[in-house]
């Protein structure tokens, strides 16, 4: 699956600055965020979901992951079900990107659009590496895109990488 190059650089700044994983959470959904007044249509609601005013473009949701050591190799039996899982998200069109972070992988980075948080948490619920113990804590975050041509839509209809 495919990752975003911003993604690759912070992710390189979180480990050449040695940010606390919270610290490198929380500076990746800053730089993502815009300032809305309080009160707009359009403005986080008090569980931090981006609500949708008439016509307003349906949200983005980060789910990250943290994982168990030796993701890579433990998560083998159960790496064909948690595929067809995402493979059927990315289909729909909630799922946009997701992959592994880190070399050897310590996090994981799931992007989804979706009408509200629900969609994430339900995904996250029900698979198989958070079932299995491999993910270890998962947060579902609202994601205010400010850069980035949402008409470059993928075909969902072929396999991902």
């Amino acid at each position: 699956m495919l990752i975003h190059p911003w993604f690759i650089e912070a992710e390189m700044r979180y480990r050449q600055e040695a940010w606390t994983r919270e610290a490198h959470v929380a500076n990746l959904l800053a730089e993502a965020q815009w300032a809305l007044p309080q009160g707009h249509p359009s403005a986080p609601d008090e569980t931090g979901t981006r609500r949708r005013a008439e016509g307003d473009a349906m949200p983005y949701f980060a789910l990250l992951y943290d994982v168990v050591e030796n993701f890579a190799a433990r998560r083998a039996p159960y790496r064909e079900e948690h595929l067809r899982l995402a493979q059927e998200a990315y289909r729909r069109g909630e799922l946009l990107l997701a992959g592994a972070l880190g070399m050897p992988p310590d996090r994981a980075l799931l992007i989804f659009h979706a009408a509200d948080r629900s969609v994430v948490e339900d995904f996250a619920r029900a698979d198989p590496y958070v079932t299995n113990g491999l993910v270890t804590r998962w947060e579902a975050q609202p994601w205010a895109v400010v850069i980035g041509d949402e008409s470059a839509v993928l075909d969902r209809g072929g396999d991902a990488a």
